[in-house]
């Protein structure tokens, strides 16, 4: 009798040492519920609990928007601050120049996410512009922009 006892626990040991990982990959219906079911399978019914879930990833996939001004330079000459706001509009940038006692300052304006942001001060410092200083970031209301 003892030996009937463990003839049984020898054969559920085999398979899980050949297969010591069994959701490496799914198979079967396992498929379907990843979405990828193989041809003529049967495609499972969407939960309902599904919807409520989407929602709060949707939330914290989508970046807020600011509106940001970065001070460029800032130059005595008018006309020199008029060539480089020439040359940046000339790359696609909103710009504007302002006064500042003697001086004329170059102001970039953007809308985006704190990424385009930092995209934006890697190109002005590829532009030789040195590292611009940001002047005024504010939130932008409405609906944020999926990433």
């Amino acid at each position: 009798p003892a030996a009937a006892s463990s003839a049984p626990a020898a054969p559920a040991a085999a398979p899980a040492a050949k297969n010591s990982h069994p959701f490496n990959k799914p198979s079967g219906n396992g498929l379907a519920a990843w979405g990828n079911a193989p041809k003529g399978a049967a495609q499972p019914a969407p939960e309902k609990t599904a919807a409520p879930a989407t929602r709060p990833q949707a939330a914290t996939n989508a970046a807020p928007l600011y509106d940001f001004v970065f001070q460029v330079a800032a130059f005595r000459n008018v006309d020199d601050a008029d060539r480089l706001r020439q040359r940046l509009e000339g790359q696609g940038l909103r710009t504007r120049g302002q006064k500042s006692g003697k001086l004329t300052l170059v102001m970039v304006h953007m809308r985006g996410t704190d990424l385009d942001a930092a995209n934006l001060k890697e190109e002005l410092q590829r532009m030789r512009l040195g590292s611009p200083l940001q002047k005024s970031k504010k939130r932008v209301g409405g609906k944020p922009r999926p990433r």
